[in-house]
């Protein structure tokens, strides 16, 4: 099955579930989030390049201690169980 007939048929099941009153619709609500989407990953680009910018000129951060990022994350886990 090739990716178009894959799509047009992913269209059709959706437009069958009466979710969208029409194809105009659905390629808006398409639309909608590739925008969304879009803006999300201009976000992360704006908010990543001074990091990247000073890596490159030399600035290596601090040192990221793994270990205690993870027993932070199974300490919040266990927290959230109890």
């Amino acid at each position: 099955m090739s990716e178009t007939q894959s799509l047009d048929e992913f269209v059709k099941e959706q437009l069958q579930t009466g979710k969208y009153a029409s194809y105009e619709d659905l390629v808006a609500a398409g639309i909608r989030l590739l925008r969304e989407r879009e803006n999300e990953l201009d976000w992360i680009v704006d908010e990543l390049s001074p990091a990247v910018k000073d890596y490159l000129n030399g600035d290596r951060g601090e040192t990221l201690d793994i270990e205690a990022m993870k027993r932070q994350g199974r300490n919040r886990l266990a927290d959230m169980k109890n």
